[in-house]
């Protein structure tokens, strides 16, 4: 018994130092701004560079964690898709 209280509080420290130093799950319920990014509505103004940089922390953290957040992967999808619709709207891509 002693091993799984042990084996919970390492997992659940562990948790803590994903979310703090690499890729934090929002609290919708938090802040407006935690709100957006929990609903993929903060990527609209997100440069492409900043979304490069946040897939990669995502990438990690799904690869780090045993139990990703379903919204890790959500998340990852929303990113992906941004980064595409900002190809196709870039300069000399436009749709007239």
């Amino acid at each position: 018994m002693a091993y799984g209280i042990r084996r919970f509080n390492e997992r659940k420290t562990f948790t803590k130092f994903l979310d703090r130093f690499v890729c934090t799950v929002p609290n919708p319920l938090d802040t407006r701004a935690q709100y957006d990014r929990y609903t993929h509505q903060d990527l609209q103004d997100t440069s492409a560079q900043e979304l490069r940089h946040e897939l990669q922390r995502l990438r990690l953290r799904i690869l780090l964690d045993e139990r990703a957040p379903a919204w890790l992967y959500e998340r990852e999808a929303a990113l992906r898709k941004a980064l595409r619709n900002l190809r196709l709207e870039g300069p000399g891509n436009a749709l007239r």
